[in-house]
């Protein structure tokens, strides 16, 4: 039904929309928690229940933290990534504490997700942590391995994520054809493609001039893996992309980060909340062109030496309490003060929303009559 509202022009009203989602609520909180999950976490008897990534728009984890708090147990969200909080799915219910990366979050959760900010601990961004310490392989034994000639520099382009939906090979074709066709940069000027882990596209592209390394979908996930990865951004001229989280640690390594406005890909740019930060926060990380020669511009001023303006934004969006202090052991702090608090009070629907089980019961029984079987 809720679907079928959003389906009509009625459903863009924001009257309607608020309406459908205050009934939806309303009939969540009617609902009793899993039993089957609630004996899963008893038996494990958890002093803290962490969460993440939780935004996701198909996941089970919500279920995990309602039944969580129907035991009384303390819960935690942790944000995973730079736009969970504003491209994923809503925080509900709301867990005793969400762990973010900066004060920038801390208010998207008020905004978005109506999480008091009492609830919200700010500790930097983890995931990043190791990055400002890692050293670098020699050039010529990257370049060994990604098939490049040490003595020519080179331009990273970092792929996006799949939540894109779009294929960025048409727009890297044309902008590698772009670079080749500028005076101002140096003819020798090597181009690395990075596919993005989840996408798997480039096995069969084959563009003049660019470099596809490494040559498969690779997740940085072990010390090879990662070597490779930091040594293409370490060793890179630049790093160019349309929007993607490698640009923030290009920002961290202290490489030029360029973009250049699209409208094929202005959903995957401008019409996201999370691609403003790169170009605000701490006076921007990320140098942005609105056409192909304006960017090719940037980038030989880039590649000539121009000035790096990386690390405000890096102290305000990665280590908000300060560049040298990183932030697990803030996060183990936090995870700790948490499991030293006393336990909440176990949540139960409240009496007065029993009898909308009944309803619920028929409706729902009447969804699944309805609702499409995909096969298997």
């Amino acid at each position: 039904p809720a679907a079928a509202v959003a389906r009509r022009a009625a459903g863009r009203h924001a009257v309607v929309r608020r309406s459908v989602t205050a009934a939806l609520e309303v009939a969540e909180r009617a609902l009793p928690a899993n039993e089957e999950l609630q004996r899963y976490l008893a038996d494990r008897r958890p002093d803290v229940v962490l969460f993440t990534p939780y935004m996701g728009l198909d996941s089970v984890q919500p279920d995990f933290l309602r039944a969580a708090q129907a035991l009384g147990l303390r819960t935690a969200i942790c944000v995973k990534s730079w736009d969970n909080l504003s491209s994923k799915s809503m925080i509900r219910p709301i867990p005793d504490r969400l762990f973010v990366w900066n004060e920038i979050q801390r208010e998207e959760a008020r905004t978005l997700h109506r999480v008091p900010p009492e609830r919200v601990a700010v500790t930097g961004a983890q995931c990043f942590d190791e990055w400002f310490s890692w050293q670098p392989s020699p050039r010529e034994e990257f370049c060994a391995r990604a098939g490049l000639d040490p003595a020519r520099p080179y331009v990273l382009y970092a792929c996006c994520g799949p939540w894109t939906g779009q294929s960025e090979t048409d727009f890297v074709r044309r902008w590698s054809a772009a670079l080749r066709e500028d005076a101002r940069l140096p003819a020798d000027l090597g181009v690395v493609v990075r596919p993005h882990p989840k996408r798997d596209e480039w096995a069969s592209v084959e563009l003049p001039g660019v470099v596809v390394f490494p040559g498969h979908a690779q997740a940085p996930i072990d010390q090879g893996s990662k070597a490779d990865y930091f040594d293409s951004i370490y060793h890179s001229a630049a790093v160019v992309g349309l929007n993607t989280s490698a640009m923030i640690e290009a920002g961290i390594v202290g490489r030029p980060v360029l973009t250049v406005l699209d409208p094929e890909y202005d959903a995957v740019q401008r019409g996201t909340l999370h691609f403003r930060h790169l170009l605000e926060v701490g006076g921007g990380v990320l140098r942005v062109a609105d056409t192909l020669p304006e960017h090719t511009d940037q980038l030989a001023d880039a590649i000539a030496g121009g000035t790096v303006r990386n690390e405000a934004f890096v102290r305000e969006f990665v280590r908000p309490h300060g560049l040298d202090v990183e932030a697990t052991p803030l996060f183990v702090e936090e995870v700790e003060r948490l499991a030293a608090a006393p336990a909440p009070q176990p949540q139960r629907p409240p009496l007065r929303l029993l009898p909308l089980r009944p309803v619920l019961a028929a409706l729902a029984s009447r969804t699944l009559r309805v609702a499409p079987v995909g096969p298997g």
